[in-house]
């Protein structure tokens, strides 16, 4: 097998790296230069060329030259940030039939991904010639806020040039690992990454090979870029007052004047003051000033305060104060301004770490990474996560996530919808990202319609909606009737906007726009009768089999990073209008239906913990009956399913959540519900010690609560077996009590072993630890497993076990040695 290498595509510069020997190096092109500018230019047999001499050619030559492409890729020509980026470019960008961007270099027309896949063919052929052998797998980094389609199109780059992307990583993330690389490293970090075209900001929890990250945040549109721009409108202005002309009307001057920027930006990190001469900027007019350390901190204050705040709200989300932070690393050139560091110490209270490369360090953790994928024995696990929530329109124009921000990918979540009109026989999804409680607000990612639904009376259909999101953090999107199996399924790749009418997706339908909208609860089967549509590209169990999908780390039932159990019941203040708004809906409108035991009930009261802040829309309870239909216009309309049963405590205490009381009304929840079925809709918590499966099968009783249904064939037969037995084994102290605080406040643990044992096993945890005489045997149930799904490639085998809670034996001992080892 040939050797991983990994990529950091860059806005301003790229980096390639390998791991040889067991030690990562950063590789160099035939010239010596490790960094490649990120610039593509054409001659005139139509040869293309990239680096450092298309960078020569954007001040001889500017319309012959791509720059600052990274900017442009996944986006539409009228967005805010495209219109933005057009003002500092000097080569031609138009719209395309379907609103995408589309650049022009010379004769030759190209989307940003395509551009993109000239630069890494590039990349591809300076590691081919310094390893002397061919490369085709390659991990390529993206920067964490990086949406959707943002991520589908950097993947497309990849492959078109020629490579085989294992995987794409965040660059805060991949910064991690080269930090944690072969070190005995137990830290909460935070990573800052301000490049030239993008910031980020990433919380993680290292310890014995495991990396988890507990948030991400960050802006696709904020970076060193914007800094050279303030300096821009700075020089151009002061040019103007003195001779009368804007030197931005001229593409040639504006590249000089950028040049200029740049310059000056990197020596006022090591000198107070430097001189700007630009002779013959505009006809024989000269541009000569001064420009001072503090006058460029004052131009860009209001930049480096954006990070802060930020940084602010990854904290925030974390739940980490900055001063319980191990260490601070920082990641790209611009953290290099002595204004940043500053500000970063004074913001965090400590210096940031030293012992990185800012502008390596991300290729050197993406080759890391490609390592560790392919490396036997290799005990490194990476828990990254999604940066934006995923969801459907729902009516009355809201928006209800399914997949909430921060959640561990891979992952698959459901949430089940039905009907409000009689004998209404289509229904539309349409796909949304983002954080706001409006739909109108948020990305547009697709649409389909599931037509085929089975005539029945208003609110009697369930039709089951799938989000999984898979380790590159590309969405898949399925939805099926339960009754007739019809289904549909859609991968979202590129998109347009809704009023548009017009579809792009996998399995284009007819058009037309459509909501969904959350119901209120009904008694109903929790999973056996559910099925998945029988479609490629989103397979995997569903409901409350879904967990493990991919054999990768997924959300388990009660795992709370706030110490707080889920509650079982769906969160029934998110997103539901009254009738007349309802009413107002357009065609193929479908309102959810949140059942005991679906993958969407946590995920409510997830986001309702994650924005509490964000304005409530109406409330459920207020809106229980049906809408005269007198009041509905549209045949395709949708409305709740009237309860057939009064709100549970745990759906009373998800109401006051999300009035902003969301941890409160979980600990209630849980006092005065029994324990919620396994639903893996929270991360699980990291601990690595390999386990010494000795699973005996014989009679024994079943972990899964007693459902109103019988139990699906795959588990009636795990029922007869009796408790299997895990031997885990520590060889500090310390790790154990670290890594159990953790698990007792989350429920369960997460178990890395290539035997897992299947969803519903009861098993027993016989722990050993230095110090303690006896072993700790602790009962649980397996509620995620890896076993029998799909075997990708790089993917984690092991198992989320919940404890027992009616062990009280077990987690009396548990909690009595945690309590001995911390006090000795």
């Amino acid at each position: 097998m040939g050797l991983t290498v990994g990529i950091d595509l860059g806005t301003t510069n790229s980096c390639v790296a390998v791991v040889q020997d067991g030690r990562p190096r950063v590789i160099e092109d035939e010239r010596g230069y490790n960094i490649l500018p990120s610039c593509l230019s054409v001659s005139g047999r139509g040869r293309f060329s990239v680096g450092h001499a298309a960078k020569a050619m954007v001040l001889t030559d500017p319309d012959s030259c791509l720059y600052n492409v990274k900017r442009l890729i996944g986006r539409k020509f009228d967005s805010e940030e495209v219109q933005e980026a057009l003002k500092h470019i000097s080569y031609k960008v138009s719209a395309t039939e379907w609103g995408d961007v589309q650049l022009h270099l010379d004769e030759i027309v190209m989307s940003p991904s395509e551009a993109s896949s000239v630069i890494l063919k590039a990349i591809k052929a300076i590691a081919e010639s310094a390893l002397g052998e061919p490369v085709t797998d390659a991990v390529i980094t993206v920067p964490a806020n990086f949406n959707h389609v943002q991520r589908k199109a950097t993947l497309e780059a990849g492959e078109a040039a020629g490579l085989n992307v294992l995987r794409l990583v965040n660059e805060p993330t991949a910064a991690a690992l080269a930090f944690g690389f072969k070190k005995d490293v137990e830290k909460t970090v935070a990573v800052y990454d301000l490049g030239g075209g993008t910031f980020d900001i990433s919380v993680l929890q290292i310890g014995d090979g495991v990396y988890e990250i507990l948030s991400t945040d960050g802006d696709t549109y904020l970076g060193g870029e914007d800094f050279d721009a303030r300096i821009v409108d700075w020089l151009a202005e002061s040019f103007q007052q003195r001779h009368g002309v804007d030197p931005r009307e001229d593409v040639s001057a504006l590249q000089r004047l950028r040049d200029a920027a740049e310059r000056a930006k990197c020596e006022l990190s090591f000198v107070d003051k430097t001189p700007i001469l630009i002779p013959h900027l505009v006809g024989n007019n000269n541009l000569e000033v001064e420009l001072a350390r503090d006058h460029l901190e004052d131009l860009v204050s209001d930049l480096v305060k954006r990070t802060l705040q930020i940084t602010d709200g990854a904290l925030r989300a974390a739940g980490i104060a900055a001063d319980e932070l191990d260490d601070l690393i920082l990641v790209g050139g611009m953290t290099r301004m002595p204004r940043i560091q500053e500000q970063l110490k004074s913001f965090f209270g400590k210096p940031p770490c030293k012992g990185v490369h800012p502008e390596e360090v991300v290729a050197i953790g993406a080759a890391v990474h490609g390592f560790n994928l392919h490396a036997e024995g290799d005990s490194t696990l990476l828990l990254d996560v999604t940066p934006f929530s995923l969801g459907v329109d729902t009516a009355g124009g809201y928006f209800k996530p399914i997949v909430v921000r921060n959640t561990t990918v891979p992952c698959s979540e459901s949430t089940t919808f039905t009907t409000v009109r009689d004998n209404q026989s289509e229904v539309k999804i349409t796909v949304r990202q983002g954080e706001e409680p409006l739909a109108v607000d948020n990305n547009f990612l697709g649409e389909f319609i599931l037509s085929g639904v089975r005539p029945a009376e208003k609110m009697e259909p369930k039709i089951d909606v799938t989000f999984r999101v898979d380790s590159n953090g590309m969405l898949h999107v399925s939805a099926m009737d339960r009754d007739t199996g019809q289904s549909q399924a859609i991968e979202i790749r590129d998109y347009i906007s809704p009023e548009d009418g017009v579809e792009r997706t996998r399995e284009p339908t007819a058009s037309g726009s459509g909501v969904v909208q959350e119901a209120a609860p009904t008694k109903a089967s929790t999973g056996s009768d559910t099925q998945q549509p029988d479609s490629a590209s989103v397979a995997g169990p569903s409901s409350s089999q879904s967990s493990g999908f991919m054999g990768r780390l997924k959300k388990m039932a009660g795992f709370a990073k706030d110490g707080a159990p889920h509650p079982t019941d769906p969160d029934q203040s998110a997103g539901v209008p009254s009738g007349d708004e309802a009413a107002a809906d357009p065609t193929f409108g479908i309102r959810s239906r949140s059942e005991s035991g679906s993958l969407a009930q946590e995920a409510a009261a997830a986001r309702s913990r994650t924005v509490a802040s964000a304005p409530t829309p109406p409330r459920v309870e207020e809106h229980r009956e049906a809408p005269d239909e007198g009041s509905m216009e549209d045949p395709f309309a949708v409305q709740p399913r009237a309860a057939t049963s009064s709100m549970s405590p745990s759906e009373q205490a998800l109401s006051r959540a999300a009035s902003g009381r969301a941890a409160e009304a979980a600990e209630q929840s849980e006092l005065s519900q029994p324990p919620a079925p396994p639903s893996p809709t929270e991360p699980l918590p990291a601990e690595v010690p390999q386990p010494e499966a000795d699973a005996v099968p014989s009679q024994g009783s079943s972990a899964e609560p007693k459902r109103e249904t019988s139990p699906p064939p795959e588990q009636a037969g795990i029922q007869k077996k009796r408790p299997a037995r895990l031997r885990i084994s520590y060889k500090k102290s310390a790790t154990f009590v670290r890594e159990y605080e953790r698990n007792l406040k989350r429920g369960g643990t997460f178990i890395k072993t290539n035997t897992p044992l299947a969803v519903g096993r009861q098993c027993v945890l016989l722990l050993t630890v230095p110090e303690l005489d006896d072993t700790i045997a602790v009962r649980g149930s397996v509620v995620w497993s890896s076993k029998g799904l799909e075997d990708l490639q790089g993917q984690d085998e092991g198992m989320g076990i919940r404890y027992d809670e009616t062990d009280e034996e077990g987690m009396a001992r548990l909690k009595s040695a945690l309590s001995q080892l911390s006090a000795s």
